[in-house]
């Protein structure tokens, strides 16, 4: 069982940390088009219906959400790996018999907390 958290444990942050980079180093290129797009809806043409208008307007908002999305799976992710991290400094701390006590009490008060 161990094993298996010690590879989730590394696995998380080399998971997120890649994905992370990718998204930072596309990021320029995604807001440059996501806002780009928005900003560049011509509201003054006379020659453009307005619907057209609206739906470029509306093609801009979804991409500009679906970055924003991208963005909150990736601060889940996070959560997720900084929990874990928590969680692995908790369970190391039983190796000291004066600090098992402390954590045995926290494992024993687990339900009551949550």
């Amino acid at each position: 069982m161990y094993i298996y958290i010690r590879m989730y444990i590394v696995a998380l942050p080399l998971g997120y940390f890649s994905i992370q980079y990718l998204q930072i180093r596309n990021s320029k290129d995604a807001m440059a088009d996501s806002i780009g797009t928005l900003a560049a809806v011509p509201w003054d043409a006379q020659d453009m219906l307005q619907e057209d208008k609206i739906s470029e307007f509306i093609n801009g908002y979804h991409n500009f959400s679906s970055i924003i999305a991208d963005e909150r799976t990736m601060s889940s992710m996070y959560f997720a790996f900084a929990t874990a991290q928590l969680w692995r400094l908790i369970v190391q701390t039983k190796a000291h018999t004066r600090t098992a006590v402390l954590v045995h009490t926290v494992a024993m008060a687990m339900d009551d907390l949550w």
